[in-house]
């Protein structure tokens, strides 16, 4: 598996990636059906439930403080918090996933994974990611 570029933390990738990792192991076999299921599962998983863990999680992918972006206030900002990061999440896993063929088993779909949690280094910031999600 090649390696993608990402706005989250080296930390955020791994977190992921090992939610990933734990429920391909749950498998006997892997269909295409089943591996989206796991990335959307993985992606929904890894969204934070609280909005102080949601911020974190958007300070941390360098986006704007939600006071900068200016006309959202309260819970909508959070909501669009929420949605960007397991958007974001769920585009990186995919990009993984395409990368799978139909013949690979579930172990070495596992191997792969395994591999690029191993591997994956740097994150860069995004600054452009909530100006993205909101226009």
């Amino acid at each position: 598996m090649g390696k993608h570029e990402t706005p989250m933390s080296v930390n955020q990738s791994n977190e992921l990636l090992d939610l990933v990792i734990e429920r391909l192991e749950q498998e006997d076999y892997l269909t295409s059906d089943k591996l989206d299921d796991i990335i959307h599962e993985s992606a929904d998983s890894f969204v934070p439930v609280y909005y102080t863990d949601q911020l974190e999680g958007w300070r941390t992918m360098g986006c704007p403080e939600p006071e900068e972006i200016g006309v959202l206030e309260g819970a909508l900002i959070f909501d669009l918090m929420a949605r960007a990061i397991y958007e974001t999440a769920l585009e990186w896993l995919q990009a993984f996933a395409s990368e799978v063929r139909e013949t690979d088993t579930v172990e070495e779909v596992i191997s792969a994974f395994r591999a690029v949690r191993e591997s994956y280094g740097v994150s860069k910031g995004y600054e452009n990611l909530a100006k993205a999600i909101l226009t």
